[in-house]
């Protein structure tokens, strides 16, 4: 009975001190559900919900259309690098592997859709710090600041986007910890809707005759609550963030 007792004061002094230890730990605020409305057309709103696993990497994604017709992604990651991602809708099935080389840096991305395998080879330009997708006669480049956010898009169809961000306001993905793939995965493939996927607040999207200046406001925690930008030819969007709160 002793040696029971014993046994279990040595176990709750470990739950009290492991509880203490969550407590004291830092917490970041993750963006759970991002609510799209188009000023000008219903059929372009959506909600979209994040899931996050132990390391606070995005696990789960799922896109709600106002059709019905959502879409899933479910993202796998080896050693903190995302690895795959699963997209389904409509009872189809999508995945893109991403392969790095031995020193960690992205160099393809292999696509898998129904019957077919399609690999994109990615470059990396240490010097400009950019990543270039070749798809045959057509490229896909990112341009990444020091702190590993986005600040240019080159394609061969379209023109330039450009984001001028903040250095001392946080983006909607604060506490997210920036990965090329993201980039790859939500803004090619995805669109804007994940806000880019930024660190930093974007004060200034210039893309083509487009120079617009988002409006945000943000929360009592100092994150941003929602952003509006109004299109030069008339109508744009609104997004609006709901968080939850992370131990880091």
């Amino acid at each position: 009975m002793k040696k029971i007792s014993t046994y279990l004061s040595i176990c709750l002094l470990i739950a009290v001190t492991s509880c203490s230890s969550d407590d004291d730990r830092p917490q970041g605020y993750f963006p759970t559900t991002i609510e799209k409305i188009d000023f000008t057309n219903s059929g372009n709103n959506r909600t979209i919900e994040l899931e996050y696993n132990n390391q606070n990497q995005i696990s789960r994604v799922e896109i709600i259309n106002p059709s019905g017709n959502n879409t899933i992604k479910t993202l796998t990651y080896t050693d903190n690098k995302l690895t795959q991602t699963v997209t389904t809708n409509s009872g189809d099935s999508e995945t893109r592997n991403y392969i790095y080389n031995a020193s960690g840096i992205l160099s393809s991305i292999v696509e898998i859709d129904g019957g077919s395998t399609l690999t994109y080879p990615v470059t990396y330009d240490e010097t400009t710090n950019s990543y270039t997708l070749v798809d045959g006669a057509d490229n896909f480049s990112f341009f990444l600041n020091s702190q590993g956010n986005a600040v240019r898009y080159e394609n061969t169809f379209f023109a330039d986007l450009i984001l001028t961000l903040d250095n001392n306001l946080s983006g909607t993905f604060k506490f997210l910890e920036p990965q090329i793939a993201y980039q790859f995965e939500f803004a090619l493939f995805s669109g804007m809707d994940f806000y880019y996927m930024s660190t930093q607040q974007i004060n200034r999207f210039e893309f083509g005759v487009q120079d617009l200046e988002p409006i945000h406001t943000r929360n009592q925690n100092d994150m941003i609550s929602t952003v509006i930008y109004n299109l030069t030819s008339g109508g744009g969007f609104q997004y609006t963030f709901t968080y939850s709160n992370r131990n880091l």
